[in-house]
Order: structure tokens, then C-alpha cells, then sequence
């Protein structure tokens, strides 16, 4: 049922406007039927009709005031009529006089006891001060002088939904949830045509709720003989015949549906629940293959059988069905993004090079997306230079693709080709001063080149507009960037403004604690790495902080080892964490079982090498007693960071002879 609540409120809302429509439209002949009331002259009730249709102009136009008047001036006439009071009763609500408002609505009433539109406006005023069950009965007894007013139903299944919503027992569901289906039973007793759509949709969800699948379904199938363009529809049949237990009958009916729409997400979402408990699991790919065979000309029905074939890890078959495809379709962005895909997958990096250069013939608005899924993929396969080379070619003529711009600028920084980043990215920023990505991508190489005040300057010219929709990610590298010129203080300050606005980033807490760390505010380290763990147990990078922080510490080391265990299992590619781990062993003093993991981070890290790691190495097999070997990883490690004084003086303590 609550799949269709918001459209539910939604149609409320309308219902008010529909109200308050319909005392505007047929007020003139409520005003002129007043004329054949004894003792009122024509005149007289002119001008009330006048003076009426005045208010709502002006209270249209915003005049609260003159309408005010204007319709004081009609209830102060004997024989005023009651969609006056109403209207009035509306205005006093408005100004936040509420007992005045009901004064109004009840004297309307005396007049004209049966008035239904003085009977829904005093329910909603009631159901807006919290007065529900009041709200209901009021709205009950206009029903039972106009059993099947649309408006007041509808008012009425709203106020059922309200309740709904507060509930605390069984017993008082079940109640509302049988007074919503007499509502709806009522709605469609008049409706016709598409207008009995709506109540039909939510009928099928209560009846499902309260077990009678069978009415269910047929109200569905009712819904979709009025509009089988309607995929809401084909689910509430779907839904129905799950119920049942007819799982054959919903997949069918969800094919229907994604007829309609082949990217609704809720209908794959549907088939896809059907086929998880299946126990043959070839059955879900035969669905889609008989789909796709009986809609062979059905570009999105061909691109869920694609789809299948690639989770299914079919590669052949996926290619062949993409090559018809494109054979169908040739400019496709889906099915050209899964060829590149399924080449990857294949290992084919020559044909997709090959790819590339038929692509640059193509140089169509689509080009730059597939260029880019080529790029990514010769990545992949470790062909950078090849992915380099590619996004270089085609640089000119997408100079404008912010995402062309970053996948080149990326390369280039992998390669350690920093002014050539920093060139790309200060063009295109020139450029297009409010593309936030390559702002920040060139703040960080100016950060890595220590060019610190270019870095704030970058940030402190975004346009406003930037700033604001980006304000935490700004905030954030403006700390990075003074931790990075050690301005502890200024870093600090800005980690604890995130932290105690963000109080839940367990991120924020994790950079803050090594800051914290890098500052010798050791107390407060440990406290904010304590504090992310709390907030995240399961990240490895949290794991791994404190139990790094342990080990530079030398303290707590069996809670050290404990934490980079587990941030190893839930990470165990990551070498900067097996770097841990054999720096926690060598803190022990498991010097050969150090060895053994800081070598196996220096093969992890090769394509990023890390000082610290070499550092580490070295150290470590100093103690194992093998100083040639320490002062080669010592030596390694000053190629990486030649102005540290500690490793100059390590590489100096064995000379060669």
C-alpha cells in the first residue's frame, strides 16, 4: 500500500483544489437559486454574487484584505449564502485565526446544515489540528448525504492514511486498512473510464495486504484493460499473481511490462527476485533469451538479454548478440560500451585498440563516452601508454569533455607527468572556472608540488555558487592542504568544524586523529582513531590507521597486530596495509616475518612506490642481519624522497668497500 501513498497525498492535495474549484465555478448558481428565496429581491442577491466573486479575484491576486471585506459585507446580508462562510472561514484559517474560522463554519451550518463543501472545509480544519477522528466523522456524515461526492472520498481515504500511519496495534491496521477499501469501493461505484485507474491500483495493495489475492488480481487485470501502456498495472498484477503462488504467470506479466519500459527498474527488479530462488540457474538467461528471440527488433529487450549474458559471464554469446545488434543499431551507446566490455573480459586489448580507431571515423556526440570505455579498459589491462596515447589523439576535438579532461590528466599523474597535468588542467580551468572536478584535481597537483598558495587561491576563486554546493569537499582539502604545509593549528581547527558537523564521517574523525598524530597530539590521535572505529568497524583504512598508529607508538602491540589482521582481510591487495603488518612484526621484533610482509608490499606497490615501504624494508632486514640488502632498500627509498636527512644517514652507515 505504501507504493502508491505519495500518489495517494498527492491526489489530496489536487482534491482540495478541487474543492475550492468547484465553489468558485458553480458558486454563481448557489447565489442565483438564493434569488427565489422569499423576501430577497434580485438586487440584493446580485450584489452578494458580485461582491463574492470580487473576494476570490482579489484573494487570487494576493488582496487578503479587500477579500476579507468584501465578504463581510456579504455575511453581514440575512440570506447569506453558505459557500460565503466558506470562503470566508478559508481567509480567517489563512491569518491564523483558527476559532474564528470555525465560527464562521458552524454559523454557515445552522443556516445550511447539509452544506457539503461547509462539511469538508470544517473536516480539514480539524484534521490540521490534529483532530482526526472528528475529521472522519464529519466527512462520514456529508457521505451520508451525498454517498458518492469524489471529492469528500478522497478527503476522507486521506485522513484513513493519516491514522494509518499512527497505528500501534494489529487490530487498529486491520481497521483502517477495511475503512480504506470501503472508501475505494465507494470511488469506483461512480467512476468510469480511466478515472477509475487510481482507486483500482490501490485496491489491488489493500487487498494484498489483508490476504485476498484474487480480488486483487482481478481489480489489477480491470487497471490494465484501461490503460495497457501503464506499467503500475502490469505490477499490480505481477504482485497479485506472486501472491498465488503463479510465478510462471507473473514472469510472463512483467515481460509485458518491460514492453513498456525496458529500464523500469522495480520490473527487473521483480523478475529477478522470481529467479533467485529457482533451482535451475539457467532459467533466468532462457527468459531473456526467449524474450529477445520474440523481439528481435526490440533494442531495449536485445539489451536485457545482453545484459543477462554478461552477468552470466557468456562472453561469445554476448558478443554475438551485441554484433547483431550493432548490425540493428549501429550508432548504440549500450551495446558499443558492453563490446567494450566483453572484449575486456576476453582479453582482446589488439581489438580493442582496433576498436578505437574505427571510433575515431565515427566522431559522433557519442565518441567521447566510448573513447573514454576504451581508454579505461586498455587500463585495465595495464596498456596505459596505448590509453594515453588514445584520449591524446582525440584532445583537440573534445577539448570541452570535462571527463575526456580528467581520464587524460589522471594518466598523466600515474606517469608521474605532473607539469603536463598541471598544464592540461590550468587550461581547461581556465576555460571553465566552475567545472569543480579539475579544480580539484589541479589543487591536489599543486599541493603535491608544495605550490601551497596556488592551491588556496585555486579554491578561493571558485564562484560562489561552487563553493557553496561543494563546501565540506572544499573545507576538507583546505585542511589536507595546511597539514600538508604543517599550519597544525589551521588544520585542526577545520577538522574539528567537519567533525562536529559531519559527527557521523567516520572519514573526517580518521583524518582529524592524524592530524592530530602528525601535530604530537598523541592523547587525541588515539581518541579520534578510537572514535572512527566506533563510527565504521567494518573499514579497513580504520583498521589500519590505529593499528599503524599503534606501531609508530610501539604501544598496544597484540591490538595492533589484531586491527591490521583484519583490515588485511578486508582488504588484502592493499600493500600500504601489508606495510603495516610488517611494521607492527618488526615493533614485536619478528624481524624475518617483517621481511617477508614488507617484501610482499614492496611487490603490491610497484606501480606507486612508497618511501615509507623501502624505509621500512630496510630497517627490517638491518635487524635480520642482512645490512647489504637494508641499504639497498634504504637507497631505493632516498631515490624516492632525497631530502630526508634520516635516510641519507641510514644509506651512509654501511659503506661499500
Amino acid at each position: 500500500m505504501s507504493r502508491y501513498r505519495h500518489f495517494i497525498l498527492t491526489r489530496f492535495s489536487l482534491a482540495m483544489l478541487a474543492i475550492f474549484t468547484v465553489w468558485a465555478v458553480v458558486g454563481c448558481a448557489w447565489l442565483c437559486a438564493g434569488k427565489a428565496v422569499a423576501g430577497e429581491s434580485p438586487a440584493k442577491t446580485d450584489t452578494i454574487e458580485s461582491d463574492y466573486f470580487k473576494a476570490r479575484l482579489a484573494l487570487a491576486e494576493g488582496q487578503t484584505q479587500l477579500a476579507r471585506e468584501l465578504l463581510d459585507r456579504c455575511l453581514a446580508e440575512e440570506n447569506c449564502p453558505p459557500q460565503v462562510y466558506a470562503l470566508a472561514g478559508e481567509i480567517r484559517q489563512r491569518a491564523g485565526d483558527t476559532k474564528g474560522a470555525f465560527e464562521l463554519i458552524d454559523k454557515g451550518l445552522v443556516k445550511a446544515p447539509q452544506s457539503i463543501d461547509l462539511l469538508a472545509r470544517r473536516a480539514v480544519m480539524l484534521a490540521q489540528g490534529g483532530k482526526i477522528a472528528e475529521a472522519v466523522q464529519t466527512l462520514e456524515g456529508a457521505l451520508k448525504i451525498q454517498p458518492h461526492r469524489q471529492d469528500i472520498l478522497e478527503l476522507l481515504s486521506n485522513l484513513h492514511l493519516q491514522r494509518l500511519r499512527d497505528v500501534r496495534s494489529e487490530a487498529e491496521l486491520k481497521t483502517e486498512i477495511v475503512a480504506l477499501i470501503g472508501v475505494y469501493e465507494k470511488m469506483l461505484e461512480t467512476r468510469r473510464g480511466v478515472e477509475r485507474l487510481a482507486p483500482l491500483l490501490v485496491l489491488n495493495s489493500l487487498y494484498l495486504r489483508t490476504q485476498q489475492p484474487q480480488r486483487a488480481l482481478d481489480l489489477a487485470r480491470e487497471a490494465v484493460e484501461l490503460d495497457p501502456r501503464e506499467v503500475r498495472c502490469y505490477l499490480a498484477v505481477g504482485a497479485a499473481q506472486e501472491a498465488l503462488g503463479l510465478a510462471d504467470q507473473a514472469r510472463a506479466t512483467y515481460r509485458r511490462a518491460l514492453l513498456a519500459d525496458p529500464d523500469n527498474k522495480e520490473v527487473l527488479g521483480r523478475i529477478e527476485s522470481l529467479f533467485a530462488d529457482a533451482p535451475n540457474p539457467e532459467a533466468r538467461l532462457a527468459f531473456y533469451r526467449d524474450f529477445a528471440n520474440e523481439y528481435p527488433r526490440d533494442r531495449g529487450i536485445q539489451q536485457l538479454y545482453v545484459q543477462a549474458l554478461i552477468e552470466a559471464r557468456r562472453w561469445q554469446d554476448a558478443e554475438v548478440v551485441i554484433r547483431h545488434n550493432l548490425e540493428l543499431w549501429p550508432g548504440d551507446l549500450d551495446n558499443r560500451v558492453a563490446e567494450v566490455r566483453v572484449l575486456v573480459e576476453m582479453n582482446r586489448v589488439d581489438d580493442l585498440v582496433a576498436l578505437a580507431k574505427r571510433l575515431e571515423n565515427e566522431n559522433d556526440d557519442k565518441t567521447p563516452l566510448l573513447i573514454l570505455s576504451v581508454a579505461q579498459a586498455l587500463v585495465v589491462k595495464d596498456r596505459r601508454a596505448e590509453a594515453l596515447s588514445l584520449l591524446e589523439k582525440h584532445q583537440s576535438e573534445f577539448a570541452g569533455n570535462e571527463n575526456m579532461i580528467l581520464a587524460q590528466a589522471s594518466l598523466l599523474v600515474d606517469n608521474q607527468q605532473f607539469d603536463r597535468a598541471r598544464g592540461l588542467l590550468e587550461k581547461y580551468h581556465a576555460d571553465n572556472p566552475e567545472a569543480y572536478l579539475p579544480t580539484l584535481m589541479l589543487t591536489e597537483i599543486y599541493v603535491d608540488q608544495k605550490n601551497y598558495d596556488a592551491a588556496h587561491a585555486l579554491l578561493d576563486h571558485l564562484p560562489e555558487r561552487v563553493r557553496a554546493k561543494n563546501e565540506a569537499d572544499i573545507l576538507h582539502m583546505r585542511a589536507q592542504i595546511y597539514q600538508r604545509q604543517k599550519q597544525w593549528d589551521k588544520a585542526l581547527e577545520i577538522y574539528n568544524e567537519l567533525t562536529r558537523r559531519f559527527d557521523t564521517n567516520a572519514q573526517y574523525f580518521l583524518e582529524a586523529a592524524m592530524a592530530y598524530q602528525e601535530a604530537g597530539r598523541l592523547t587525541e590521535a588515539e581518541k579520534g582513531y578510537r572514535h572512527a572505529l566506533e563510527l565504521d568497524p567494518e573499514d579497513p583504512e580504520v583498521n589500519n590507521a590505529l593499528g599503524y598508529f599503534y606501531a609508530e607508538t610501539n604501544q598496544k602491540l597484540d591490538e595492533a597486530l589484531t586491527l591490521v589482521r583484519k583490515a588485511m582481510t578486508l582488504n588484502p591487495k592493499a600493500g600500504h596495509i601489508v606495510d603495516s603488518l610488517g611494521w607492527v612484526l618488526f615493533r614485536q621484533g619478528k624481524f624475518k616475518d617483517a621481511v617477508s610482509s614488507l617484501e610482499e608490499a614492496v611487490r603490491l606497490m610497484k606501480d606507486s612506490p612508497d618511501p615509507v615501504v623501502y624505509e621500512h624494508l630496510g630497517d627490517a632486514l638491518e635487524k635480520a642481519g642482512d645490512t647489504a640488502k637494508a641499504r639497498e632498500a634504504w637507497r631505493k627509498a632516498l631515490d624516492l624522497d632525497k631530502d630526508s636527512a634520516a635516510l641519507k644517514e641510514k644509506v651512509g652507515r654501511y659503506k661499500t668497500k
